[in-house]
């Protein structure tokens, strides 16, 4: 399996340079023994003839799968929030704290969160494609909060805690720096197997209420939720 990325700007298009790239590593993923192509196409209509969908099907590429992005403009009403609030807390009251924290969760909970993750890769709908869990550990969480220092990003996340302080539930909130007036939800509501399975959703309520302070008194910001926004292709 190999991910395969191409961009080219704009003004810049239409003269075969994308596809003379996209070839030249396909090329050479296939000899080096890769077999599967992956990449991903961001399009408002999945359905629609895209360029983008148009370019990967002559390269090869066939629809894998198709995940949603959404938007949602901040702040958030505190009324809403909190009617959410009292719809969804019997779902997890009594059974699990929620708790943010900013630019990395404490080491203790670093394990049980590194586990959640490894865990989204196959148990979130994947479509045509089979992932195996990811190789996530605290080593490589503290290096990826290192490199968050360095972009000047802030990024929250949300755990849903067992009494044992074991992560059950995670969703991460990303403000990058160079999108002042945007924030990306990322890992929305996955829930690892201890979580319970409310209607509601209920891990998702403290993230909001995290996103609409971050979005400072005069709101401002876009939301934009969805795990790695996909248009999924595989060839």
């Amino acid at each position: 399996m190999a991910w395969v990325g191409v961009a080219v700007p704009p003004g810049r298009r239409r003269r075969g340079i994308g596809t003379a790239i996209a070839r030249q590593v396909i090329d050479d993923m296939h000899r080096q023994g890769r077999t599967l192509m992956l990449s991903d196409l961001l399009v408002p209509d999945p359905a629609g003839n895209h360029p983008y969908r148009a370019f990967a099907r002559s390269l090869g590429f066939s629809l894998g799968n198709t995940e949603i992005v959404r938007h949602l403009r901040l702040p958030i009403e505190t009324a809403l929030l909190d009617r959410l609030d009292d719809q969804i807390r019997t779902g997890y009251a009594g059974q699990y704290t929620i708790e943010t924290h900013v630019n990395g969760v404490p080491e203790d909970l670093r394990s049980s969160l590194c586990a959640a993750y490894n865990r989204l890769a196959t148990d979130a709908p994947s479509g045509a494609v089979d992932f195996e869990e990811e190789s996530m550990n605290p080593e490589r969480y503290a290096l990826g909060l290192e490199l968050l220092e360095q972009t000047g990003a802030t990024q929250l996340t949300t755990v849903g805690l067992t009494h044992d302080r074991e992560v059950a539930a995670y969703t991460d909130l990303m403000l990058p720096k160079s999108e002042p007036d945007r924030a990306h939800q990322w890992d929305p509501g996955h829930r690892a197997p201890s979580w319970p399975p409310t209607r509601h959703g209920g891990e998702d309520c403290q993230p909001s209420r995290a996103a609409a302070a971050a979005s400072g008194p005069d709101g401002g910001r876009d939301l934009e939720c969805g795990d790695q926004p996909l248009h999924g292709l595989r060839q």
